[in-house]
């Protein structure tokens, strides 16, 4: 039944609804003579601004192109800046190219819209605009002061990427915009639109890149991801950028101003308010008939409290533990909404005294976690017992429990960890083709960096080569096989049974997208023996590596062709490299 409705949750989970095309859509009204929502444009720049978009999602990888692209496109604005920032194609179009843009365009841009600031602040495309103009400004203005791993080097006034006198306008026209929302806090912060542009005011005074579950805004120039994937779930650092102390000294006045509001109170309640205080959207489902603080009785204020565990400083955090969550743990963790504000309470506490008792109100409330699909506090207890060092064995052994993998049926626990499904009454389960909760691969990974993970790592190495082949192959599963080569207490004897266990499995392996990375990590892990064997095994066949993509890229870099050609000029060069890099 557990297994049901977890392919029951995953078939859900892929039933998306299908995205609008913009693009497409421009293209249908620009037919009807609509040329899109908002303040009217000339034809002619219309339908110019069409086919850049679709030059756009084609990708500009070359940077001259990009850098060209962008100087002729914002060039076709001149005289025009106005109404393209209140056209719903022409807004789009300009925010996707203004942090691209020459200290010239972007300086043009805030001469002319800063004047329009009220107009265009409270105006639901051209915001927008003022929005990434607050950004692009803000970024540039402060870039100087970031400190680097390279070593200092004197630059030339030639090598700067930008000059003083641009730095400065931006730093100027930074302060201008959050002084003007400061300032006009009380008209900023009930408009739908102006209150987009008082957030990015505060992030950008404070430092703040992104906050906690918040994804970065997607630039249609394809780029590569680098640091653009947002903040990952259960992480408990946040950094900040180096701002200016006149930057700092706006937002203390800005939570001055605020806090001394009659209604400050009620702000966490709505929607647009809370979002304002957290920088992030709820949307409202209120908990009718609970014995509940108010607090967990309107999303917005929740999304709240999660923000506000993410940044408090430790005196803090215990005073919302104490007054909000003792007592409660199991109970808001077995709730569809406030499960996660339970994960984010543990993914950022430090201290074991306050962990021990929260691990200890939840052990008991595993099974119901399993049954409702809250697996998510599964993965911030484990993540918090590794961090915090404390309740390791615990963790282990109850989640074995609620796994049925007690006793002589520890040798299924890494399978039914990786499905995060109880074991059934029969034990001998079908071990290929089965779903792999990713939840489930998080927990097993963090139990092989656990201090003692034998039970962990000796299900692993009791299953079948097939499937192991399988997890390995598999996207969520692949990762196991990096924690279980890296885990700092898996012993070297246990690397060498699972290397020796996948003999005759490194072909296939090396072939497949997600197996050629774990495949790679177990290589990397092995000893210069096992390497030889290994790449004895993908010569045999190499024809069949090479077929595809994958396989190819495994098969060239580590020279499966000159190994087939003269195995000891081979090893010679290439274990002799692996040993380079072992020093």
């Amino acid at each position: 039944m557990g297994e049901e409705a977890q392919h029951s949750n995953e078939n859900k989970k892929r039933q998306r609804k299908k995205r609008k095309n913009f693009i497409s859509n421009a293209k249908k009204y620009a037919k009807k003579g609509q040329l899109g929502r908002g303040t009217q444009i000339p034809e002619e720049l219309y339908q110019y601004f069409v086919g850049i978009l679709d030059v756009i999602k084609e990708g500009i990888q070359d940077p001259d192109e990009r850098e060209a692209l962008v100087r002729n496109v914002l060039e076709r604005t001149k005289g025009e800046e106005i109404n393209v920032v209140g056209n719903q194609l022409g807004c789009r179009l300009v925010e996707l190219l203004l942090p691209y843009s020459s200290s010239e365009d972007l300086e043009r841009f805030i001469e002319i819209l800063s004047p329009e600031l009220r107009k265009l602040s409270a105006d639901n495309f051209s915001s927008h605009v003022i929005e990434t103009l607050l950004r692009v400004s803000c970024a540039r203005a402060t870039e100087h002061l970031q400190e680097t791993d390279e070593p200092p080097v004197k630059k030339s006034k030639k090598d700067e990427k930008y000059s003083e006198e641009h730095i400065k306008a931006c730093h100027e026209f930074t302060l201008k915009i959050c002084k003007y929302a400061l300032n006009n806090l009380e008209d900023f912060v009930w408009d739908q639109y102006a209150n987009h542009i008082l957030r990015s005011a505060l992030k950008c005074l404070s430092g703040i890149t992104l906050l906690p579950g918040e994804k970065p805004k997607v630039n249609l120039f394809k780029e590569t991801v680098q640091d653009k994937k947002g903040i990952p779930p259960h992480l408990t650092n946040m950094t900040y950028k180096v701002v200016p102390d006149e930057f700092k000294e706006i937002v203390t006045d800005f939570a001055n101003r605020l806090s001394s509001w009659p209604q400050f109170k009620d702000m966490a309640y709505e929607n647009l308010t809370s979002g304002l205080l957290q920088e992030k959207d709820g949307e409202d489902k209120p908990l009718q008939g609970s014995n509940l603080p108010p607090v967990f009785e309107s999303e917005p204020a929740v999304r709240l409290l999660e923000a506000a565990l993410f940044v408090v400083k430790k005196k803090t955090y215990t005073q919302i533990y104490a007054k909000c969550f003792i007592n409660r743990l199991g109970q808001l963790a077995a709730m569809p909404m406030l499960n996660f504000t339970v994960q984010r309470l543990i993914d950022n506490c430090q201290i074991k005294e306050e962990f021990e008792p929260m691990f200890d109100e939840l052990s008991s409330k595993f099974d119901t976690l399993l049954a409702c699909g809250n697996t998510g506090v599964l993965v911030a207890l484990a993540k918090a017992c590794l961090r915090i060092k404390a309740r390791q064995a615990q963790f282990i052994q109850t989640l074995e429990k609620s796994l049925n993998c007690m006793e002589d049926n520890q040798k299924h626990f890494a399978l039914q960890c990786l499905r995060l499904v109880p074991l059934g009454g029969n034990v001998e389960i079908s071990t290929q083709g089965f779903f792999i909760n990713i939840h489930g691969s998080v927990i097993l990974q963090t139990v092989l960096d656990f201090q003692r993970p034998t039970k962990a790592v000796q299900s692993i190495l009791e299953l079948q080569p097939e499937s192991l082949l399988y997890i390995f192959s598999e996207a969520k599963g692949s990762h196991v096989a990096d924690a279980f080569c890296k885990g700092q207490f898996v012993g070297v004897k246990a690397r060498d049974k699972l290397i020796w266990k996948l003999k005759g499995c490194y072909q296939t392996l090396a072939m497949s997208q997600h197996g050629s990375r774990a495949f790679e990590k177990i290589y990397e892990s092995a000893s210069n023996e096992q390497k030889v064997k290994i790449m004895a095994e993908l010569s045999e066949k190499s024809n069949l590596l090479n077929s595809t993509n994958f396989g190819r890229l495994i098969a060239t870099k580590l020279d499966v062709a000159g190994f087939k050609l003269s195995q000891n000029k081979w090893e010679q060069s290439n274990l002799k490299k692996s040993d380079n890099k072992a020093d």
